[in-house]
């Protein structure tokens, strides 16, 4: 991550998740909707620094519902107009490791 924006939300869900965690004495969990609500906030920081907890939720919504990128690349892969002529094909882009993504974060290795 590079965003500050993306930075400053998911470094506070973070920071929460395993404050609150610590306080029960377990362990804590990271899944999609932990992301986006990360990204829900992160887009209303950008977009309106002084949002309230409605304006995230209108992001949250948004997101959730448009999340399924897999899904939404098999349906387009199975549209005959598209089919027919190889679009939309799954792309093969490299994802970054654990380390790249914690010194992106910031966090000491």
């Amino acid at each position: 991550m590079k965003n500050v924006n993306n930075i400053a939300a998911f470094s506070a869900a973070v920071k929460s998740k395993v404050e609150r965690a610590d306080a029960l004495g377990t362990k804590t969990t990271w899944d999609t909707a932990d992301h986006n609500a990360a990204l829900a906030k992160a887009i209303a920081s950008a977009t309106d620094p002084e949002h309230d907890a409605a304006y995230v939720a209108i992001i949250l919504d948004v997101l959730q519902d448009g999340y399924n990128i897999s899904g939404f690349q098999q349906m387009l892969s199975k549209v005959p107009a598209y089919a027919a002529k190889g679009h939309f094909q799954r792309s093969d882009r490299k994802v970054p490791t654990t380390n790249e993504f914690l010194k992106a974060l910031g966090i000491p290795q």
